[in-house]
């Protein structure tokens, strides 16, 4: 009978012992889960934090200097999966956030006389419009090339400032994007456009320009025998130097993003000052009049364009990303 109450001492202390062990394995699983959890939380609160500063970043605008060669260079997908970090810039100053206006795409059959040029470009300097009534060429698309893969993306020398209303001064700029296949071949394919310019004496915003994939697609056209997107830019606010910087950026239909840019040179408005004066002489006739920087021409005076800034006027320093 001792014996027998021994062993049912026995068993009930083995089941209690057990029953104390699980509970104890549910309180450690219920822990590592509640752990879990709180780590869980706290990565998704870094998430939304990294958010908000890509954000910010992208409000705010940062200059970049001028390239060798108005030259695109691929900058990776635009999900990421490129490892591209842009430098620093070494005393850059602050800059306050552009703002951001949308792009006006035109078809090419609806759009004013181009900006032709009055005298050879050189330099990437600007060229100034044309009378208005010149032909601007075909209007249907370029066909789309047997290989449509984007290697690189240049700016045709149909980019240039323009006098859209032919009042003195310019009026904003023609942007011609040229995407171009491992052969070199013109492929009309829009894709989302961003338009950046900086004044290249202070270093500061002028304005920024965005275009989607419709609009720019839209915008391929055929004009003077060149072919690209061409994008019209109009002054929100005329720029205070004729003295510009164009930067923009292409993003293919992979991801993969293109930047070039050019140094360009407007006209903001005639001057009075650049010509001479008639002046009666002693017999009280008067004199023939002459002109200072400039050169006669049918109906007037075309004076002297300003000239592409020195090198040391233009953005130094290494790389960062303007279109942020």
């Amino acid at each position: 009978m001792a014996a027998r109450t021994l062993i049912t001492a026995v068993l009930l202390c083995s089941l209690g012992v057990l029953g104390t062990g699980c509970q104890s394995q549910r309180m450690r699983e219920a822990f590592i889960v509640d752990a879990f959890s709180a780590e869980t939380r706290l990565l998704e609160d870094r998430i939304y934090e990294l958010e908000y500063r890509i954000d910010d970043l992208e409000s705010r605008g940062i200059e970049q200097p001028r390239s060798a060669e108005p030259m695109s260079r691929p900058v990776g997908p635009a999900n990421g999966g490129g490892d591209v970090t842009p430098g620093a810039g070494d005393g850059m100053p602050d800059l306050t956030p552009p703002d951001v206006v949308p792009g006006t795409p035109t078809k090419p059959d609806t759009l004013p006389s181009p900006s032709l040029p009055r005298t050879a470009p050189s330099g990437g300097e600007s060229e100034h419009a044309a009378p208005s009534g010149t032909s601007i060429g075909s209007t249907e698309p370029p066909p789309l090339p047997e290989d449509t893969r984007i290697e690189r993306v240049v700016l045709a020398d149909a980019t240039r400032s323009a006098d859209f209303d032919q009042a003195p001064g310019d009026d904003g700029i023609w942007v011609a994007v040229q995407p171009l296949n491992p052969s070199g071949q013109f492929v009309p394919i829009g894709g989302p456009v961003t338009v950046v310019l900086l004044d290249a004496a202070s270093r500061t915003h002028v304005g920024r320009w965005e275009f989607d994939a419709a609009s720019a697609d839209q915008a391929a056209g055929s004009r003077n025998e060149t072919d690209a997107l061409f994008l019209r830019i109009d002054w929100e606010k005329r720029p205070s130097s004729p003295n510009l910087h164009l930067f923009v950026r292409y993003e293919a239909e992979d991801g993969r993003r293109f930047e070039v840019d050019r140094p360009i040179t407007v006209r903001l408005e005639d001057s009075i000052a650049e010509r001479w004066t008639p002046r009666s002489n002693a017999s009280g006739s008067d004199a023939t009049p002459r002109v200072a920087r400039g050169r006669a021409t049918e109906g007037g005076v075309e004076t002297t364009r300003p000239t592409s800034p020195p090198p040391s006027a233009l953005p130094q320093g290494p790389p960062a990303d303007v279109y942020r």
